[in-house]
């Protein structure tokens, strides 16, 4: 009789990378400026080195671009407007300048764009001509054997997997037989 035995497979567990901890606090001897470095107290968190130095450790809370900052900033500005509003109201506030109405544009037309072209000296677009890529040897070979087994049947030559390896598709195969 034969031993039953267990077939173990063995599994890789990737574990993830540990995390580093950043200290919010950094030795002086890691500064290179050495005025920065003379002027650094090693017992203070960077926030409040840079706060001595004079320095903004956050832009974005420093500048004041938080979002609790534009609130208040709209709730300002509609106080502000609503101060404006009784002012003008009671006749004590004056507008130094008139508001015109903006222009409309107009759309450019194609006689415009026929003048600029005249004036840039710029080729119109019949000028311009699709410059098409060479095919190569190997290319040319395979569009030889294609055309000679099926002659402009592009479907199926696009089918035909041993001699179209690169699987070109009905118009690829159009576009490169006639260049």
């Amino acid at each position: 009789m034969r031993k039953k035995t267990k077939v173990i497979r063995k599994v890789l567990i990737k574990r993830k990378p540990k995390k580093v901890r950043t200290s919010q606090y950094v030795a002086a001897r890691a500064i290179k400026n050495k005025e920065i470095r003379k002027r650094w107290n090693a017992k203070l968190s960077v926030k409040d080195n840079y706060k001595n130095l004079g320095l903004l450790f956050d832009c974005n809370n420093d500048l004041g671009n938080k979002p609790e900052n534009k609130v208040l900033d709209a709730i300002r500005q509609a106080q502000e407007e609503e101060e404006m509003e009784e002012e003008e109201e009671e006749g004590l506030y004056e507008y130094p300048f008139t508001v015109k109405p903006k222009p409309e544009a107009k759309a450019g037309t194609e006689a415009d764009l026929n003048q600029l072209g005249e004036l840039f000296k710029l080729p119109s677009k019949s000028q311009y001509q699709k410059t098409t890529k060479p095919l190569s040897q190997g290319d040319e070979m395979i569009l030889e054997k294609l055309h000679a087994k099926y002659q402009t049947d592009y479907k199926k030559m696009a089918r035909d997997i041993k001699i179209n390896y690169w699987q070109w598709t009905p118009k690829q195969l159009e576009k490169k037989m006639t260049q």
